[in-house]
């Protein structure tokens, strides 16, 4: 499975910035980006679970990613955490994809605030 170009775009500039926690209290639009890039992630990560592709080839497509070990372990546990959720008919997969995205990004912005 070919790495999708926003999933590429969304990591590249995860890396550049950092987790949002390690960015500097004074940069909350940093963290908001890095917060908005995660939540495309995770949305492209639970497209592919929607549209039926088997977990191993979503694995496969963020660990052979060339990033950072750490960034690669968090995506593969947002594959596992994904594929725990049932695949929905048509008509409800934008819901679950976009429920999924707002719980990656809610837990983000929480992390903000720790």
């Amino acid at each position: 499975m070919k790495v999708p170009q926003i999933l590429l775009a969304a990591v590249l500039a995860l890396v550049s910035y950092g987790h949002p926690s390690a960015i500097k209290a004074d940069d909350s639009a940093l963290k908001h980006d890095a917060c908005e890039r995660l939540e495309e992630v995770a949305r492209e990560i639970m497209t592919h679970r929607q549209n039926g592709a088997s977990v191993s080839s979503v694995m496969k497509m963020v660990t052979d990613m060339p990033e950072s070990e750490k960034l690669s372990e968090l995506l593969r546990s947002w594959v596992i955490y994904a594929y725990q959720f049932p695949r929905k008919v048509s008509f409800m997969r934008k819901d679950a994809i976009k429920e999924f995205g707002n719980k990656i990004a809610l837990n983000c912005y929480q992390g903000m605030y720790d």
